[in-house]
């Protein structure tokens, strides 16, 4: 049997940059984090996540980090997947 690697870098098949920051939005406006395209673009050509934003309201702080990264991950898949499926 033949196996293949199916390789999509974002926009040669299908862009989904446009979700992929609505669903950051959401995930850190439900912490209370506004996030604008201005601000998305800029994080994103310096190379930096977006959610270092949810610093600014507290998150980050060691007994935070493990719990608040997994439960901003798990609703920013979620929240992919609602996106993208509309």
């Amino acid at each position: 049997m033949t196996k293949y690697l199916f390789w999509d870098n974002d926009g040669v098949l299908v862009d989904t940059e446009y979700w992929y920051f609505r669903a950051t939005q959401r995930a850190l406006g439900e912490l209370g984090v506004e996030l604008t395209e201005s601000t998305y673009l800029t994080f994103m050509s310096k190379g930096k996540p977006c959610w270092d934003l949810a610093s600014d309201v507290g998150f980050g702080t060691p007994e935070l980090e493990t719990a608040t990264i997994k439960t901003i991950f798990v609703v920013k898949i979620l929240k992919f997947r609602e996106l993208s499926r509309s």
